[in-house]
């Protein structure tokens, strides 16, 4: 059994996704907020949220809307949200990471985040607007291995993808090897998978081998981790 600490809704029918225990189940776009709130699979927990590619679709009424999806779901978080930095628009970004920050924190909620090249402006942005939330998910983890401390102390969670495995070797291990074992978690970011996944019992095996524990281990490792971040 393992956690899949960020998927989205066309990802639920990857390799290997009956031996889930827990999936968190993010939104990129408003429009998939109802098609997350209508699956009938206890082990999604759902997250709702506005993607940074998506942000020139927010306003007042979407930030009123994330109110209610909350408030109709205790359990539910914000996600995927963050900062991308190969775009142009990051002045919105930034005001519409702010408001779903504001929004997350004022209902304790989890936060799953996307980031590109973005780490010191998230870190500021969660220590102003962030401070009430229930936990921070820092979605694909790819470094940089300097940030780690200063995320750790934000109650941050660092989800590793098989992106990871694009990498170098050396790179890859590195970065395992800077996160502490009770922040890490897995993830296959399902649809959105790189070439190579093949499944997810694959996937643990790679990341266990690079990381020298047993696959067993590190998928019950990082399963009472997601458990400990989001319930």
């Amino acid at each position: 059994m393992f956690g899949d600490a960020h998927l989205h809704f066309k990802g639920l029918c990857y390799d290997g996704i009956e031996d889930a225990e827990l999936l968190c189940v993010n939104a990129a776009e408003r429009s998939d907020w109802e098609r997350i709130r209508d699956v009938p699979d206890t082990r999604v927990m759902k997250f709702y949220g506005i993607h940074p590619w998506y942000v020139g679709d927010w306003n007042d009424n979407i930030c009123d809307e994330l109110r209610s999806f909350l408030d109709d779901d205790p359990k539910a978080g914000v996600g995927e949200i963050g900062l991308d930095n190969s775009r142009p628009d990051s002045v919105l970004q930034a005001e519409v990471f702010t408001r779903q920050l504001m929004v997350a924190s004022e209902y304790e909620r989890c936060v799953s985040i996307h980031n590109v090249r973005s780490e010191g402006l998230i870190q500021r942005l969660l220590k102003i607007e962030g401070k009430g939330c229930r936990s921070i998910i820092l979605h694909s983890f790819m470094g940089p291995v300097g940030s780690i401390e200063s995320f750790r102390k934000m109650n941050a969670y660092f989800s590793i993808s098989p992106r990871l495995l694009l990498k170098s070797r050396e790179n890859a291990k590195l970065i395992l090897s800077k996160v502490p074992d009770d922040r890490l978690l897995l993830e296959t970011d399902a649809p959105d998978i790189p070439g190579g996944f093949t499944d997810m019992a694959t996937f643990i095996s790679d990341i266990a081998e690079i990381k020298g524990i047993e696959q067993n281990d590190l998928a019950q490792l990082t399963l009472r981790n997601l458990r400990e971040a989001t319930q």
